[in-house]
Formats: structure tokens, sequence, C-alpha cells
């Protein structure tokens, strides 16, 4: 008796649990792709790097591979699995010290599945065209003179998986090396913190603030340099509402470009990408003197509105400053703006080749010793805003040369985004005594970050003595 019962009860307990795995759902657990077996590629094998080469920027025509028996490998760098990446893959051609990468436009969901990461790929080229899609070059197909997804169908006619997994190490990068032959490479900025003016606003997420639409963009800046680039994230991304890191570190992920193929932007495959363990941070030591209104400031020590500056001979003579750090021709310059009887400064790093544009414009040198409660203030319009490039700096002791001079940074929030003149509140600069010259320093690239500023109505003042 007691050995049925043993028996019915073990009847049981195995019915149960079969209809207990009956009701998982394919949701919970995804289907494990096959194990790959031993691909043998028949054609000739061409480096990303070389198939790269093949495209010609300057006319940037489409390029179709067709009868060239040809091929590429790859190891699988990015992951879809947090969802900051969406149909698309994208590989490069070593899984450390890599030289090129290219991405590859596939209409299939849960691409890590199969291409995870470290994955080597083989991709066939016949049938693929080569070409540029949000101004980074991509494989896909041609389709009405643009470059499309390769058909979840088509997907296993090109790109082959292999046994072999390998452990992806990311390259070392500083902001100043972004140029076209890092794009689409898994890279890692060391030394990098997030803006100290996102910081100051505590519902500031990855990508999970209400004024985030597709992609949240937050500016890292570089410790050493005080350069910075974007960190997009989707608004899909699993890892979307974290807070910011308020500390500074690394952060590893894929070069990439904005939607309209701007500027650099950096991309991760999930929140372990970013290594912020760091408590100290490094932001300047900006000049503070106070807030003091102890008199009413009626006295002009410095004003310039350019209305009468039409050549760069005319600044010199009025004891401005305007050079470029580098020594090249591309400097601060005046423009009449269309449609306004008003002139300003002006200056971008758009189309000018130069990587870094680093250019000064320098006030006259200006008596602090006959007044009081000094405060600085001027007009600022900013326009194609794709980075932090403008910043104010102060002196009271300078040598002649912007590079040898020890200069104060000023506290001053330039707009991040397009927009009209925008006078900036009069910031006080009382503390300061002696002759002092006013910085405006502006440090760009090209590619990267190409903000075009404009400045107007620059105005100290203070209080008689």
């Amino acid at each position: 008796m007691n050995t049925l019962l043993k028996f019915f009860y073990l009847l049981i307990s195995f019915l149960l649990t079969i209809l207990t795995n009956a009701c998982v759902t394919t949701d919970d657990f995804a289907v494990p792709e096959p194990e790959p077996t031993i691909v043998t590629m028949i054609g000739t094998k061409v480096t990303i790097g070389a198939l790269k080469n093949q495209f010609d920027f300057q006319s940037e025509e489409i390029i179709t591979y067709s009868g060239t028996n040809t091929y590429i490998e790859g190891y699988v760098i990015s992951s879809d699995e947090a969802g900051n990446f969406f149909k698309e893959l994208v590989i490069q051609d070593l899984p450390s010290n890599p030289t090129a990468g290219i991405q590859i436009i596939i209409d299939k969901r849960s691409l890590y599945q199969k291409y995870d990461l470290g994955r080597k790929v083989y991709v066939q080229l016949d049938g693929l065209s080569l070409g540029l899609a949000n101004g980074v070059l991509k494989l896909g197909k041609l389709q009405e003179k643009s470059i499309e997804a390769i058909s979840e169908f088509e997907v296993e006619n090109h790109v082959f998986r292999t046994p072999e997994v390998k452990k992806i190490v990311p390259r070392k990068l500083t902001i100043k090396e972004l140029n076209s032959n890092v794009e689409s490479l898994y890279v890692t900025f060391s030394n990098m913190q997030f803006a100290k003016e996102l910081l100051e606003d505590p519902s500031k997420t990855l990508a999970g603030t209400a004024t985030d639409r597709f992609q949240g963009e937050r500016e890292l800046q570089s410790c050493a340099t005080q350069e910075s680039i974007i960190l997009s994230t989707s608004v899909y991304a699993d890892f979307k509402s974290l807070s910011l890191p308020p500390a500074k570190g690394s952060v590893s992920g894929i070069l990439s470009k904005d939607f309209f193929g701007k500027y650099y932007i950096l991309r991760i495959n999930s929140s372990r990408d970013l290594m912020f363990h760091q408590s100290t941070r490094c932001d300047l030591e900006y000049l503070s003197c106070g807030i003091n209104v102890l008199q009413p400031r009626t006295t002009v020590l410095f004003e310039e509105d350019f209305e009468k500056i039409t050549k760069d001979k005319q600044l010199d003579e009025l004891g401005w400053i305007n050079v470029n750090s580098h020594g090249d021709d591309k400097r601060w310059g005046n423009k009449k703006i269309r449609n306004v009887a008003n002139r300003v400064m002006t200056i971008s790093a758009f189309n000018s080749g130069l990587n870094p544009l680093e250019a000064w414009l320098i006030t006259p040198a200006i008596d602090m010793d006959q007044t009081t409660d000094e405060v600085l203030s001027f007009e600022v319009q900013t326009s194609f805003n794709n980075g932090k490039a403008l910043t104010i700096w102060v002196t009271n002791n300078f040598t002649g040369d912007p590079e040898t001079t020890k200069w104060v940074p000023l506290d001053i929030a330039i707009p991040q985004k397009n927009t009209n003149n925008v006078k900036v509140s009069p910031f006080s600069i009382s503390c300061l005594g002696g002759k002092i010259r006013i910085a405006f320093r502006y440090k760009g690239r090209d590619p990267g970050s190409t903000s075009t500023y404009s400045l107007d109505n620059i105005k100290i003042y203070g209080a008689s003595k």
C-alpha cells in the first residue's frame, strides 16, 4: 500500500511539473540559437578598412556589389538587448586594437540572440550596397537611391555566424582624435564627467526626461581638456531612466553620429558601460566675487557694439586681440546680420577642416581701479548648436599671449540650444583689480563641435568711488 501511495505521489508531481512548464511563454525565456557550424567562405576577403576606402566621401555615390564574390569578416560590438540599438549590427575588424568598423542595417529585432557581443561573423557583399545614412557609412540594400535595411528573410544570405566569440577590448580614444577613421568602433574615453549644468537638474536622466523625444543627448566633458562629446541614449533603452552619475570615470561605447549626421555621439550597449566610480569631480574653479549692489552702477568702463568694425585692422587699433592659437587664419569675424541693422562678431568651425579650431577674442585692457561693484554683460546668439564650444575667461596679468596667460574662467551660462540674442545677466567681476582683459574663447572641431556663436554689446560698468 505504501509503495502504491509513493508511486501515486510521484506521478502527480511529474504531471504538475509538465503542466507548469507548459504555461511558460517564450517571452520569459528566449529560444536559444543552435550552435553555429564551421563556416567556410568562398571568394575574396577584403578588410573593413579597404571596404570603407572604396567609398568617395566627396561624391557620396553609393556602391552596389554584384558579381564580385567578395566578403568581409568582423566581430560584433553592438547589442540590442537593452534597447539602445535597433535593427542594426555594428562590427569591427579586430576584437582589440581595431582599425575599422562598419554598421549593417538589418530589419530584424533581437539580433543579440544570434549575433552576440564578440561573435565573429562573415558578411557576403554581393547584393549589398555601401553608402551614407545619417552621416555614417553603412551596408544595406539599395532602394530608390538610399541605403535601407536588409530584410529579415535575406539576412542569412549575407551575414554568417561563426562559432568564434572573443572578448571585445575597447580602443582608448581622446576627443581630439575623433574622425571618420574611428567611426563605428568600440572605444573608451577616460577621465570624463557629465557637464555640471546637467547635474543641477535633479530630474535629469539619461533619456527619461519629458523633453526627450527619440534620444536623450547628454554632454560628457573631458577632465583633461574640457572638451566634450555627446552621449546619446534611446528613449526605448531599458536604462533610460537612470540618473546621471555625479562622479567622474570612464565610458565605453560605439562612436557614431547624430540623426542628422552633424556631430559625433557615443552610444552604449548597457548601463555597465558607464563606469563613473571616482567620487571627486574636475570642475573648474570659477571666479566668484559674490553679489554686491552697494551703489548704482552708472560708470561705463568699457563698451563695444561692433557697429563701426568692418575690418580686423580696426579691432587691432582699438587694442583688441583676435588670434587663432594654432596659427590658422580662421578666427572671429565681423558680420552684418541680414535684415537687421546690426553688426556682430561671429565664429564657427563648420567646414573649416580644423581639428581643433581654437580662437581667442580678447578685449583691450580695462582699468578696474577707478570704480567699485563692476559687472560684465554681453549678448550672445548660437545657431547650429551641436556641442559647447564657447567659454569666457578673465585675467589681470596678461602676458601678450593667451596660451601663456593664467586665465580664470567665468561661470556664465552660454545657451546650449539655438537662440536669438540672449542678454547675459550682469556678472560680478568686482573682486578684480588693476587692468583686466576679458577673453571669449572658441574651441570647436570639424568634424565634431561646430556650433556657431555671435557676440554683441559687450559692456563693463560699475559705481564711481
